[in-house]
């Protein structure tokens, strides 16, 4: 099966043991550790700004769109047809209300997940260079291949494309993660990742 149809399987798996298996307080306590690292990392204004432009982004995606709306709707009766009928009203009084508190879990962490995402907008542009300079790099070694007698590893090429995307579905799947993650393991990541990259460059066959 294809590596990143496995990842989507993986992050809709985790998405899922987040909303209705994991407990709220191991979560919301993940959260909140991870929010005091923020602290501790950027100034008040860049925390400010991370906070303003998530709750803008989390509106958009979960309000403005009407997907909250639509879950409620889904998954829970308003209060009124529970009323009218007596299973539903019986129900109300555990699962409706376990539902409810989940859903506003998931909420809290999409919250989690956009904050997250703002962060690494902030260090776009170190991404960016570290990804131009390692293909760059790839590129050169390549084209100097081409004019003497190195030869370009075949062997090389396949494992560091594997371990590329390794990196890649690794990055995707903490950043997703329901726990603490430490953005220096994503930075890390992704430095493999593009290291990864320019060795495949390199060896791409002299002919191509």
């Amino acid at each position: 099966m294809n590596k990143w149809l496995w990842l989507l399987i993986i992050v809709i798996f985790d998405l899922v043991i987040t909303v209705f298996i994991i407990p709220n307080e191991l979560i919301i306590g993940e959260c909140e550790k991870e929010q005091e690292v923020w602290q501790r990392l950027y100034t008040d204004q860049i925390i400010e700004k991370i906070v303003d432009q998530a709750t803008t982004t989390h509106q958009e995606l979960l309000i403005n769109s009407g997907f909250t709306n639509f879950v409620y709707i889904m998954f829970i009766p308003s209060k009124q047809d529970q009323e009218k009928s007596g299973v539903l009203s019986n129900l109300g009084k555990g699962l409706f209300s376990w539902l409810d508190h989940r859903f506003n879990l998931m909420s809290y962490f999409a919250f989690e997940i956009i904050c997250r995402v703002m962060i690494l907008k902030l260090w776009y542009k170190v991404f960016l260079i570290l990804l131009i300079m390692s293909s760059l790099s790839g590129l050169w070694r390549r084209k100097i291949k081409q004019t003497n007698f190195e030869l370009s590893s075949a062997i090389r090429e396949n494992y560091a494309f594997k371990v590329f995307e390794l990196s890649i579905i690794a990055f995707l799947f903490l950043l997703f993660a329901p726990i603490y993650i430490n953005f220096n393991i994503l930075m890390l990541l992704w430095v493999v990742s593009c290291v990864m990259l320019g060795v495949v460059l390199a060896n791409l066959q002299k002919r191509i």
